[in-house]
């Protein structure tokens, strides 16, 4: 009974987190709310039938086998259903398949507890060891794909009836059923016997609209613990490839200049009027996706370039594409690392000529979509350290996606260094504006906020706007120059930083802090994500108060039931909040300090499933 609840554990945690990946993929990542849904609600539900499951005492080991063959059956066919089947448009549709499987997991540990009614502490204990187990065990399984993560769920489910079934009747059928489970998902971690439809992408999704102009097709396609990574090629961009990650936040993997010519043109884009400015050596390009930054630098006169960015497989992509890219991320004076921004800032002392955050996010589509995502690279504190890593004659280049993300890092970026400045004045000293009228003209405005580590003095500004204009850029906002509009009130001392809020239209732009890291978050009151979370929770809660309060009165009619008393519900209500947001607060935290949005769950998870089970 142990092994076969350490087994049904870590395929819960493996299938929780494979079907997030997969749906973040098809749909869109705040989807993954949907999973945690259906997963608390097939194991409640699953448990309340299991209440009421007729000779359950006697035939619990035979119902607790059936019920992992079922599991694992299930798990199959959602991913089959998911992946390559189901209307994207329904997510409802995507969150009724996943349902299945939880719902027979729910099922099976009542059942084994029934069935070793004196181990019931040891059997729950090794649920949960398990579960920190299949933390671990997720981490490895998306280098293989969301799909094989699924299907490694279902041999785990497989596993746990064969182990359970013991000697008991129907154990070749068992033993024959974990075979093929376990050969469907070797095949689909080699082999790719069947993959995500990307013809059946969410609206909206850019790889979706790239692949429906025609010619574009996917060159490469790779996974990791961060998402699925394609490398998408068209023929009608001939210079450059783009790399989606979960089938957004494009970045471009640009072909490496072959002559002088090419060189030119590629340093008369707005990416690379930093370089244009000052006299650079040492570039650090953070969040550099396809390498563009790379190149930037490269071209910009750069001879020591360090590059972070978070995802290993984008990482491999580029390299794959060397001969492409001319092996950007592998040319002298470059050094990749692999870890989230804000954690590289935080750990290390360098000091540069130029910060490129450029095009961090690139999804600009679905910009509200990333309401409730921690972007720890765009809060008062992350600018703070930008601004301290710059050499003394260093400039730090944001590239945002649309007026509101313009507004807000200028107020962010403002506020973190007002106190080095001197005042609100004088900090936006250190800014400018400019943005690509051509790019404009074509919907892709995504203008460039420039953060200068000296203030700029009147001819520093007018140098500026002068090599903008003259590479057909248009500057929005330079100190003495250009100083129209509400950033020019708090250039002329007319308004505070914070006064600026009332001066301001169409959302709210005080600045995020480490604390509410919330960068896209500019509604008025709660996220509307946030409210359709708790309402999604409300009906989970009251499904299972519903099963709960049925499967007790159809045990009434036989068994006596016991008196429970309000303040015991109560007491393991607020435990269980607790322990979520103790969870929460403490994956948080950890992605600074681990450098990986991803090592930071799997290590909270293992780490409180672990001494949970130990407890």
């Amino acid at each position: 009974m142990v092994a076969a609840a350490a087994c049904f554990g870590a395929g819960t945690i493996v299938l929780e987190v494979g079907l997030t990946r997969l749906f973040s993929v098809l749909l869109f990542y705040h989807y993954v709310f949907l999973v945690l849904a259906v997963a608390l609600l097939g194991l409640g539900l699953g448990g309340a039938i299991a209440a009421v499951v007729p000779d359950r005492e006697r035939r619990a080991t035979e119902y607790a086998a059936g019920v992992g063959v079922l599991a694992a059956l299930a798990a199959i066919v959602a991913a089959v259903l998911s992946a390559r089947v189901l209307p994207v448009g329904v997510p409802l549709a995507h969150g009724a398949v996943a349902l299945v499987p939880f719902l027979f997991v729910g099922m099976a540990m009542p059942l084994l507890f029934a069935a070793k009614p004196a181990a019931t502490a040891r059997v729950y204990g090794a649920d949960l060891v398990g579960a920190a187990i299949g933390a671990a065990l997720a981490y490895a399984l998306l280098y293989l794909g969301a799909i094989a993560a699924v299907l490694g769920a279902g041999t785990l489910f497989a596993a746990a009836a064969l182990v359970v079934g013991g000697r008991r009747s129907g154990q070749a059928g068992r033993v024959v059923f974990f075979a093929l489970v376990a050969l469907l998902f070797t095949l689909s971690a080699t082999v790719r016997t069947f993959d995500i439809d990307l013809d059946r992408l969410a609206a909206g999704k850019p790889l979706g609209q790239w692949l429906g102009r025609g010619q574009a097709t996917v060159v490469r396609t790779t996974w990791d613990p961060f998402g699925r990574v394609d490398v998408v090629s068209s023929p009608g961009s001939p210079l450059e490839r783009i790399v989606f990650v979960d089938g957004a936040a494009g970045s471009p993997l640009p072909r490496y200049p072959s002559d002088s010519g090419q060189e030119s043109k590629r340093l008369l884009e707005l990416g690379a009027f930093p370089y244009r400015l000052t006299s650079v050596e040492r570039a650090l390009v953070v969040g550099s996706g396809g390498g563009i930054g790379v190149l930037y630098a490269l071209l910009g006169g750069a001879s020591d370039v360090t590059t972070v960015e978070v995802s290993r497989g984008v990482i491999e992509a580029v390299r794959a594409d060397g001969e492409y890219a001319g092996f950007l991320y592998d040319r002298p004076g470059v050094t990749v690392v692999a870890d989230e921004g804000r954690s590289f800032l935080d750990r290390h002392d360098g000091r540069y000529d130029v910060i490129d955050l450029s095009l961090v996010v690139s999804l600009n589509s679905a910009r509200g979509g990333y309401a409730l995502t921690e972007n720890y690279l765009f809060t008062n504190e992350a600018f703070a350290s930008v601004f301290a890593h710059l050499a003394d004659d260093g400039l730090a280049a944001v590239r945002l996606y649309d007026d509101p993300t313009l507004t807000r890092a200028f107020v962010t970026a403002a506020a973190a260094i007002r106190e080095t400045a001197g005042g609100d004045a004088a900090a936006v000293r250190h800014l400018a504006v400019l943005f690509n009228p051509e790019e404009a003209e074509g919907g892709a405005f995504y203008p460039v906020l420039l953060m200068s580590k000296r203030p700029m003095t009147e001819g520093a500004a007018k140098e500026l706007t002068a090599r903008a204009e003259s590479l057909g850029h248009t500057v929005m906002f330079a100190p003495f120059v250009r100083e129209d509009g509400p950033f020019g009130q708090v250039a002329r001392g007319e308004v505070t930083i914070e006064g600026l809020q009332d001066e301001l239209a169409g959302g709210v732009f005080d600045p995020p802090t480490d604390a509410r890291p919330f960068f896209f978050e500019m509604e008025e009151g709660l996220p509307r994500q946030l409210v359709n979370a708790w309402i999604a929770v409300a009906v989970v809660v009251g499904l299972m108060a519903i099963g709960g309060g049925l499967a007790a009165r159809a045990r009434g009619a036989n068994v006596a039931m016991p008196r429970r008393r309000g303040s015991e519900l109560v007491y393991f209500a607020v435990l269980g909040l607790a322990f979520m947001l103790v969870e929460l607060a403490l994956m948080a935290r950890l992605t600074l300090f681990l450098g990986h949005p991803t090592v930071a769950v799997t290590v909270v998870l293992a780490a409180l499933l672990l001494a949970s089970g130990t407890g």
